[in-house]
């Protein structure tokens, strides 16, 4: 009996346990390379607009289903690649995500018809959206239980960094040579990560722990976590596997409840976050900005403040919990958003003072919700808890500013009411993120401040030595 508890090994237990492993580094520059690239793509597509309708000979009332294309696209890549992933392998999807985000990016440049524009912005969508439940899986997954929030905000940090640097990159391209450049270049670099992960980036070894306990992959890749293991080493894992339909688990034992407050947090926050950049924009317009100097301070200043929201809320999570960490957050985008009505006919330096707060904030629950549903789904459905909050994302961002859009035809301005309502929107994130604590508190399952949702027979053991994924 002792033998066998001796050529045992918890490859998750000492990951969890254990200092950041060899692989986390690598693992995270890789996935963070696929989230700058899908940042930077959010920026391209609102540069060259105009130039595409004029080539196309289309009219302004065009511009909402090229720029809607690639959102819905995004949506349906998140719904679809994260039970993908969960059932075929991070790795795998991702690669076929980022190779699709690259093939079809690179396509747009050819487009010379409306329909085929909004295809290659669709199918580019999906491989972008696709990608980001599998790489926060993937890289959340090699992370210590202690260290997963904070390695999962840092990895989506780089989505903002992307926005700044391809604001830069566009800006540049645009002035030396022709608006098809953008998305060659925008396709090429995907393609060549996509070789990179094809040859560097392991799979995730809970995943295969659950999924395929006995591929040889996972002794090559403890090996390389931890090279002084002796031969001959049983690697287990304590995650039992799930529904074949990763889906039908997110409404199972219970989590149904959790679930749905997740998808009302996720779809405000990012809902939130695309309306106060499209929208801030024609706010300071109506301050006497250009357009293109108007996108620039909100793309370049809401960038940087929504970036350094994002990298450092991870740290708040882990320190704080996330009710508190969460809810102070929506709370504070709340009275933010509420300020900015009322200062939006004063001096054009207070409006974009509170604009950076407003972004700050949005940038903290973006990052800080996707870190949230890494950790509180167990490996089995991981991928697919991930991608179906961040449809529920995407669909925010469709549908908060078209209903902004439509109240401003209603009031006829961009203005304090405006803004009040909009401010509606952070105080339901809020509300949504207390229930779910109070939810999970009340069952008994918080650890760390952090909600982990968990129905098998390991609730049974005790907090103490329960060393699930």
């Amino acid at each position: 009996m002792s033998n066998e508890i001796e050529e045992t090994v918890d490859i998750a237990k000492l990951i969890d346990d254990g200092p950041a492993s060899r692989l986390l580094i690598p693992v995270s520059i890789l996935c963070a390379s696929v989230s700058l690239l899908a940042g930077s793509d959010t920026t391209s597509i609102g540069v060259v607009a105009p130039l595409i309708i004029n080539r196309l000979h289309l009219s302004l009332a065009h511009l909402g289903p090229i720029f809607s294309a690639g959102t819905f696209g995004a949506m349906v890549g998140a719904l679809t690649f994260g039970p993908l992933s969960d059932r075929f392998g991070r790795k795998r999807m991702l690669i076929i995500a980022t190779l699709a985000f690259g093939v079809f990016t690179a396509t747009t440049a050819f487009a010379d018809t409306l329909r085929s524009l909004l295809l290659a912005r669709f199918l580019a969508g999906i491989g972008l959206g696709g990608s980001v439940p599998c790489f926060i899986a993937l890289a959340s997954e090699y992370a210590p239980q202690s260290r997963r929030a904070r390695v999962t905000t840092l990895i989506w940090s780089a989505f903002p960094l992307g926005v700044i640097l391809g604001a830069a990159l566009n800006a540049y391209i645009l002035s030396h040579y022709s608006w098809q450049m953008i998305f060659l270049v925008g396709g090429v670099l995907p393609l060549i990560i996509s070789v990179l992960l094809v040859i560097m980036l392991p799979e995730s070894i809970r995943f295969l722990l659950v999924r395929k306990p006995n591929s040889p992959q996972i002794s090559r890749i403890a090996s390389r976590i931890l090279p002084s293991l002796p031969s001959g080493v049983r690697f287990v894992g304590r995650e039992e596997k799930t529904a074949e339909i990763p889906t039908q688990s997110l409404f199972a034992g219970g989590r149904g409840i959790e679930t749905l407050l997740l998808w009302v947090a996720f779809l405000v926050a990012f809902g939130m976050t695309a309306a106060m950049f499209l929208w801030c924009s024609i706010l300071l317009h109506n301050h006497g900005f250009s357009l293109p100097a108007a996108s620039l301070i909100v793309g370049m200043g809401g960038g940087i403040a929504s970036l350094l929201g994002a990298a450092g809320v991870g740290r708040l999570l882990e320190k704080f919990g996330s009710t508190r960490t969460m809810a102070l957050t929506f709370l504070l985008a709340t009275l933010s958003t509420a300020a900015l009505g009322f200062a939006a006919s004063s001096r054009v330096s207070i409006v974009i003072d509170v604009i950076a707060i407003i972004t700050f904030f949005a940038g903290l629950g973006t990052s800080g919700m996707l870190a949230l549903s890494a950790i509180i789904y167990p490996t089995a459905m991981r991928s697919t808890g991930v991608g179906w909050a961040m449809g529920a994302g995407k669909l925010g961002e469709v549908l908060l500013p078209l209903s902004i859009g439509l109240l401003m035809t209603a009031t006829g301005s961009l203005g304090e009411q405006v803004f009040l309502v909009m401010a509606l929107m952070p105080f339901l994130g809020f509300l949504s993120i207390l229930v779910l604590g109070w939810h999970k508190s009340r069952l008994g399952t918080v650890e760390h401040g952090i909600p982990v949702f968990e129905r098998s027979s390991q609730e049974a053991v005790s907090k103490g030595t329960r060393h699930t994924a």
